[in-house]
């Protein structure tokens, strides 16, 4: 019998397994009559989804519209439209139970429509999927962070599905390894091959050993992986395992996270490690490292060397180090342990040990060592042998002795100078020399600048400069006390140190006075010859010129008068008037004689200060009123010279002659302007005088411009003595004069002397 005939033959059985499913299912069953809006049938399983009974729904017409959530009516309103076409279907939509929590259901409905197409009822089945939706949702929402994470993190993210061989990568990966897509392999096997050479191998078989094990659910790894461009970057890479049910891996998620910059550091660090290490093990110092029980931890070859060999001491791991020394010793050194790492601070001292045939000096040092929190957690000693030192610091004691003993009792002074000019040590003829010449006080930290008078630090300056380029700077200088000059040979000598760089100076004075004056004396007297020789040849010229026309005319005078061959008295007076006119001429050649002798005799005045300023003002006083009369105009300027050191009444003499001159040889109505200035070259002083006078035609008169008698201009009075007088002047001063002119334009005299 088929089961269609089972079904038609026993209905009531039929019914009866319908009706069970329908009362007892998790799936709600209903039926609605559109027509009336009003449930006709529905299955217990409401209750369980919305918390009302089956009464409650048929008693209550609008319950199972009021119950969908407000914001999914309108899906119903949706729905509706597609029901009403015959068409069957299915939407999920939220309600909200009576004890007012949201639920999702799923709903199928099934429409009826009558002969004339319209809708009369809708049967429907319902299922509550809220925890599959939750379920969904929360998944949903860990993917999203998941993506975010990866995203967010600067580590490259990896995903291995063990199964399928198969890598998942963020966007890091390229990001920092520069693949692109095309490069983006998913294969386990072309992230093996990224792997460096020599960590391949290694993380391989590490990652291998920690799957076959099945207990670890960690793994991590350091190692270089290539970047698309071939460099190399280093990552520390840490991953979960998964496992299934039957306790097999079947994923691994990890982070590679770029520990490059940190890998180079540690790089360069045990390099910077092992260079000290060779320092420590090639230097000259031992070294011994304490803890602070004071028991040695380290010390590198040269300390056990010097100390076993040196001072017969025994150095090891482990034991105190104040044990390791002699015994005379030990009590000493417990202390200073002990002091430096109460106090925490340095503590250096030297140490002599004595031996029957030799002599050791160490040089120790003790330093605390601290940790992160500044706390002292040992001692570093550090010893060096300065046995040789200290012997060639006793020859050198005994060596400097000898030395300082000349060094204070010769005659030249010696002054050493830093690079600055300030005074390191000086010797006992420096102190008086200084004193003396320059009333300063050598002292240690001074600066000899400021012994320097103003119009000679200029010139300090630029020798001082030269000596510090390497160069060595010789020059003579003298000094005026009262009516003496006392002279020095200066030597300025560069200092250089071990690398041939310039540390200071030397400055060696020797006291050349007597040589000078000697040297002085002789010029003096050859000079003095050779102006005697210049005067007798100018006597000479004067006597046999200026003395012969009026001597010529007295005697013919007197020889008229002896004869008595006068006719009348009218030629009596006559011959008398001119007797008289020649013996006037011949006294004012005898006069002007005098004058020039006077000029060229020794000077017995002292020298003195002469500031320019007092001295023009003293000239313009004495001619006051020619100035105002002549409306004349005087400028000057002594910046660069102020004053000079010299016989003042010679030096007044010159200024006004030469002012005088530029007043009497003026132009025609134009009123005479003069200006003085100084200026200083070197160790030269120049003084210019410039007028703007008739001036001199140079062309024709250069060679006569200081000769006795000679004038340029003949229509003024004047016997042409002023400008011999001042080039005489000049000279006896030692200075040398010299004219510059252009005629109906001005004059200008240069006055130079040393200084």
């Amino acid at each position: 019998m088929s089961s269609k005939n089972l079904f038609v033959e026993d209905p009531d059985r039929n019914l009866r397994e319908y009706k069970l499913q329908f009362e007892n299912s998790n799936e709600l069953f209903f039926s609605l009559d559109f027509r009336t809006k009003l449930i006709t049938k529905i299955s217990p399983a409401c209750e369980k989804i919305y918390g009302f009974c089956v009464d409650d729904f048929l008693t209550n017409d609008n319950l199972w519209y009021n119950l969908i959530h407000p914001d999914d009516k309108s899906i119903i309103k949706k729905q509706i439209i597609e029901l009403k076409e015959g068409r069957i279907v299915t939407y999920e939509c939220r309600i909200i139970s009576k004890e007012q929590k949201v639920k999702w259901l799923q709903n199928k409905i099934i429409p009826t429509l009558d002969h004339s197409g319209n809708l009369i009822q809708l049967d429907g089945i319902s299922c509550d999927i809220t925890e599959q939706i939750l379920t969904n949702k929360c998944l949903k929402e860990n993917k999203e962070r998941y993506d975010l994470l990866c995203k967010a993190t600067n580590d490259i993210i990896w995903d291995w599905d063990l199964e399928t061989s198969q890598l998942y990568w963020n966007e890091s990966y390229k990001k920092i390894l520069g693949y692109g897509d095309s490069n983006l392999e998913q294969n386990v096997n072309i992230w093996n091959e990224r792997i460096i050479e020599n960590d391949r191998n290694r993380i391989i078989k590490g990652i291998h050993k920690v799957l076959e094990e099945s207990k670890n659910d960690f793994w991590e790894g350091e190692y270089g992986y290539y970047k698309a461009d071939g460099t190399i970057l280093y990552f520390y890479d840490r991953a979960y395992i998964v496992y299934n049910e039957a306790g097999r891996a079947v994923r691994m998620v990890g982070a590679m996270q770029d520990i490059t910059f940190r890998k180079k550091a540690e790089e360069r660090l045990q390099r910077t490690k092992n260079n000290l290490r060779t320092i420590l093990e090639n230097t000259d110092t031992g070294y011994i490292l304490l803890n602070k029980k004071g028991e040695i931890t380290s010390f590198n070859n040269v300390a056990k060397t010097m100390l076993e060999e040196e001072i017969e001491a025994k150095i090891s791991i482990g034991i105190h180090f104040a044990e390791a020394l002699p015994e005379k010793r030990q009590e000493k050194v417990k202390n200073t342990i002990k002091n430096v790492l109460e106090n925490g601070r340095k503590i250096a001292y030297e140490v002599r040990y004595k031996y029957p045939h030799k002599i050791i000096w160490l040089n120790v040092n003790m330093l605390p060592v601290f940790d992160l929190e500044k706390n002292v957690i040992g001692v570093n000693v550090a010893a060096t042998n300065i046995s040789e030192k200290k012997n060639a610091d006793e020859h050198l004691l005994k060596s400097e002795a000898n030395l300082q003993t000349i060094f204070k009792n010769t005659e030249t002074a010696y002054v050493l100078l830093d690079k600055k000019f300030n005074v390191i040590s000086f010797n006992n003829t420096a102190v008086k020399g200084y004193r003396k010449q320059l009333g300063f006080t050598l002292e240690e930290g001074k600066n000899l600048f400021e012994s320097q008078p103003c119009n000679r630090r200029s010139i300090a300056k630029k020798r001082h400069e030269k000596v510090l380029k390497g160069e060595t700077v010789s020059y003579d200088i003298s000094f005026g006390v009262l009516n003496d000059l006392y002279w020095y040979h200066v030597k300025m000598l560069p200092v250089f140190d071990k690398m041939e760089s310039v540390i200071g100076l030397i400055i060696a004075s020797e006291d050349i006075t007597q040589r000078k004056r000697t040297e002085t004396e002789k010029e003096k007297i050859t000079t003095d010859l050779m102006q005697r020789n210049k005067d007798l040849e100018q006597f000479a010229y004067i006597i046999s010129h200026n003395l012969r026309a009026p001597v010529a005319n007295i005697i013919g005078l007197g020889v008229l008068l002896q004869n008595r061959s006068v006719g009348n008295e009218k030629d009596l007076d006559r011959l008398i008037k001119g007797i008289g006119e020649s013996t006037e001429k011949l006294d004012n050649v005898i006069t002007d004689l005098n004058l020039i002798l006077q000029t060229t005799q020794n000077i017995v005045e002292y020298k003195e200060i002469v500031k320019f300023d007092d001295l023009v003002y003293d000239i313009k006083t004495s001619i006051s009123t020619l100035i105002q009369l002549e409306n004349v105009t005087i400028t000057t300027d002594f910046v660069q010279v102020e004053q000079i050191f010299t016989f003042k009444t010679y030096l007044h003499s010159i200024f006004y002659n030469l002012i005088s001159n530029s007043i009497k040889y003026k132009r025609e109505g134009q009123a005479a302007i003069v200006h003085i200035k100084t200026k200083r070259t070197e160790d030269n002083l120049t003084i210019f005088i410039k007028d703007n006078g008739m001036g001199i035609d140079l062309e024709n008169n250069a060679t006569q411009i200081f000769g006795l008698y000679k004038r340029f201009h003949n229509h003024i009075d004047g016997k042409g003595m002023g400008l011999y007088m001042v080039k005489a002047q000049v000279e006896k001063l030692g200075g040398t004069i010299k004219v510059q002119s252009e005629v109906n334009v001005g004059t200008e005299f240069q006055i130079e002397f040393n200084i």
